[in-house]
């Protein structure tokens, strides 16, 4: 599947001069959760963006198993080392989300770039940076 189904809600990218904020709502599957992935790397300004801020709203799922983790985490590793420097946070409420965060961040271990999950947005900004 190379697109977003209807039932899920993956916002319009947000970018500024430092980086991109994914919002991501509703059911999301590892192919999707993949498209949208795709579609940040291939934006123009991304060998030049700091940080990439995924939030997961409230009621969100992700329909993935342990081996869609660690593909998208390897994966996401190799592109590490080609823009390194980056910091990757995840704001995940729900509980399960949160957990397959933490265990894409064990597969990404060896990457180039900073990974962290926050349950809250707050958090994550100021992790980036990006309050004051």
């Amino acid at each position: 599947m190379d697109g977003i189904e209807e039932d899920t809600l993956v916002k319009p990218i947000q970018y500024t001069d430092r980086g991109a904020h994914i919002t991501l709502a509703g059911r999301i599957t590892a192919d999707e959760y993949l498209a949208a992935n795709r579609q940040l790397m291939n934006h123009p300004d991304y060998a030049r963006q700091e940080y990439s801020l995924w939030e997961y709203e409230d009621g969100a799922t992700l329909e993935c198993n342990g081996q869609d983790v660690r593909n998208l985490a390897l994966a996401d590793r190799d592109a590490s080392l080609a823009f390194p420097g980056r910091k990757v946070a995840v704001v995940a409420p729900e509980p399960l989300i949160f957990g397959l965060s933490r265990m894409y961040a064990g597969f990404f271990h060896g990457g180039a770039w900073q990974v962290s999950t926050f349950t809250k947005i707050e958090d994550a900004r100021h992790w980036l940076g990006l309050t004051g």
